[in-house]
């Protein structure tokens, strides 16, 4: 391959065996040192890939400061977006007179608030899109609440629909060092496009 994408995470451990000659672009949509870990080694490794990277793609301004001097030279800025298909399907994923509420993302929730949201509205029926819970841990939820619905990863071309269609947007998160550097992301755009309100925590 004459370019080499790497995204942030996971991908850093192949910056070894990527041919010299290659082009490298690191897509950083979450800093190691900031958000993923604070292990020195992890951190190390993100270090290495700004050195070996001829581009670094950032998703906000304000990361740059974060990014080591030498090389800040190779930075560019592109914002989070969103997108859609240019046909996006009419058809309403829920039951028929339910209400629904839905989260879609990476981040990990709050079981224990979520939980307590599932108690006080057991006439909501709340689905979660995306690895923001634990296989088991889903499943127990909904052994439990007959008002939850844990999806786990779904194509963009399924999820979109159930923005679409539902009544509001929430999003239970768990307190954390790392949460105050997660901006607005495109799951909340793609929210905002809908008309969803959108609960949280304050």
């Amino acid at each position: 391959f004459d370019v080499i994408v790497l995204e942030s995470g996971k991908p850093l451990f192949l910056v070894d065996v990527i041919p010299g000659n290659a082009f490298v672009v690191y897509r950083q949509s979450d800093s190691v040192k900031l958000a993923l870990g604070k292990g020195q080694w992890y951190i190390a490794e993100e270090d290495s890939v700004y050195q070996r990277a001829d581009l670094i793609v950032l998703k906000k301004k304000l990361y740059s400061k974060y990014i080591p001097s030498d090389y800040r030279n190779k930075i560019r800025v592109i914002e989070n977006g969103l997108g859609f298909s240019q046909i996006l399907s009419d058809v309403n994923p829920y039951l028929e007179k339910s209400r629904n509420a839905i989260y879609v993302g990476l981040h990990r929730l709050d079981v224990n608030t979520l939980k307590i949201i599932l108690e006080k509205n057991p006439h909501i029926d709340f689905h979660l899109v995306g690895p923001c819970l634990g296989t088991i841990q889903g499943k127990l939820l909904r052994k439990k609440y007959a008002n939850f619905f844990f999806h786990g990863f779904l194509e963009r071309s399924s999820f979109l629909p159930m923005i679409k269609y539902a009544d509001l947007a929430f999003f239970p998160f768990r307190r954390s060092e790392s949460m105050k550097w997660y901006g607005l992301t495109s799951k909340y755009l793609h929210f905002m496009y809908f008309n969803l309100p959108i609960v949280s925590l304050s």
